[in-house]
Protein backbone atom coordinates (compact mmCIF):
# COMPACT_ATOMS: atom_id res chain seq x y z
CA UNK A 1 0.00 0.00 0.00
CA UNK A 2 2.78 2.26 0.53
CA UNK A 3 3.54 1.69 -3.31
CA UNK A 4 0.17 2.99 -4.47
CA UNK A 5 1.03 6.32 -1.78
CA UNK A 6 3.59 6.99 -3.86
CA UNK A 7 2.00 6.31 -7.48
CA UNK A 8 -0.76 8.78 -5.87
CA UNK A 9 2.09 11.21 -5.47
CA UNK A 10 3.76 10.89 -8.46
CA UNK A 11 0.65 10.84 -10.53
CA UNK A 12 -0.85 14.43 -9.08
CA UNK A 13 2.95 15.58 -9.70
CA UNK A 14 2.34 14.14 -13.30
CA UNK A 15 -1.14 16.29 -13.48
CA UNK A 16 0.19 19.22 -12.22
CA UNK A 17 3.59 19.88 -14.55
CA UNK A 18 0.80 18.63 -17.54
CA UNK A 19 0.62 20.66 -20.15
CA UNK A 20 -1.05 18.63 -22.90
CA UNK A 21 -4.74 17.91 -22.13
CA UNK A 22 -4.40 14.15 -23.27
CA UNK A 23 -2.42 13.13 -20.90
CA UNK A 24 -3.27 15.01 -18.09
CA UNK A 25 -6.87 13.43 -18.99
CA UNK A 26 -5.11 9.68 -18.87
CA UNK A 27 -3.07 10.71 -15.23
CA UNK A 28 -6.45 11.94 -14.21
CA UNK A 29 -8.24 9.04 -14.71
CA UNK A 30 -5.36 6.76 -13.65
CA UNK A 31 -5.02 8.77 -10.20
CA UNK A 32 -9.15 7.92 -10.51
CA UNK A 33 -8.18 4.51 -10.49
CA UNK A 34 -5.56 3.68 -8.04
CA UNK A 35 -7.71 5.74 -5.44
CA UNK A 36 -10.44 4.13 -5.65
CA UNK A 37 -8.90 0.25 -5.35
CA UNK A 38 -6.42 2.14 -2.74
CA UNK A 39 -9.21 3.66 -0.90
CA UNK A 40 -11.09 -0.09 -0.95
CA UNK A 41 -8.21 -1.45 0.50
CA UNK A 42 -8.11 1.13 3.33
CA UNK A 43 -11.74 0.73 3.95
CA UNK A 44 -11.87 -3.74 4.11
CA UNK A 45 -8.25 -4.21 4.97
CA UNK A 46 -7.31 -1.31 7.43
CA UNK A 47 -9.93 0.22 8.69
CA UNK A 48 -11.24 -2.68 10.52
CA UNK A 49 -8.37 -3.72 12.03
CA UNK A 50 -8.05 -0.34 13.83
CA UNK A 51 -12.20 -0.60 14.74
CA UNK A 52 -10.76 -3.39 16.55
CA UNK A 53 -7.75 -2.59 18.52
CA UNK A 54 -8.14 -1.90 21.74
CA UNK A 55 -5.53 0.88 21.90
CA UNK A 56 -6.70 2.84 18.95
CA UNK A 57 -8.99 5.70 18.33
CA UNK A 58 -10.12 5.86 14.95
CA UNK A 59 -11.49 9.36 15.67
CA UNK A 60 -8.32 10.62 16.11
CA UNK A 61 -6.81 8.89 13.45
CA UNK A 62 -9.21 10.34 10.91
CA UNK A 63 -9.65 14.01 12.56
CA UNK A 64 -6.43 15.40 10.41
CA UNK A 65 -8.23 14.25 7.25
CA UNK A 66 -10.87 16.18 7.98
CA UNK A 67 -8.62 19.31 7.82
CA UNK A 68 -7.09 17.73 4.57
CA UNK A 69 -10.32 16.92 2.75
CA UNK A 70 -13.23 19.27 3.64
CA UNK A 71 -16.48 18.90 4.97
CA UNK A 72 -18.05 15.92 3.77
CA UNK A 73 -14.98 13.97 5.03
CA UNK A 74 -16.26 14.98 8.49
CA UNK A 75 -19.55 14.08 7.39
CA UNK A 76 -18.28 10.64 6.32
CA UNK A 77 -16.01 10.17 9.28
CA UNK A 78 -18.89 11.51 11.39
CA UNK A 79 -20.80 8.12 10.19
CA UNK A 80 -18.09 5.66 10.50
CA UNK A 81 -19.49 5.82 13.95
CA UNK A 82 -22.75 4.96 12.69
CA UNK A 83 -21.78 1.68 10.82
CA UNK A 84 -20.48 3.69 7.23
CA UNK A 85 -16.78 3.58 5.72
CA UNK A 86 -14.10 6.15 4.91
CA UNK A 87 -15.24 6.26 1.81
CA UNK A 88 -19.17 7.09 2.39
CA UNK A 89 -21.29 4.61 0.44
CA UNK A 90 -18.40 3.61 -1.45
CA UNK A 91 -17.87 0.50 1.25
CA UNK A 92 -19.88 -2.15 2.52
CA UNK A 93 -20.42 -2.01 6.77
CA UNK A 94 -21.22 -4.79 8.67
CA UNK A 95 -22.22 -5.26 12.52
CA UNK A 96 -19.06 -5.71 13.76
CA UNK A 97 -17.99 -2.35 12.55
CA UNK A 98 -20.61 -0.10 14.47
CA UNK A 99 -19.76 1.02 17.82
Amino acid sequence: MLDEHHMIARLIGDLTAGTRPVDVAAKARALAVLFAVHLAKENNQIVPLLVDAADVSLATLLDGMHDLLGSRARRTADAVGAGATCGGDQGTTSPRHRP
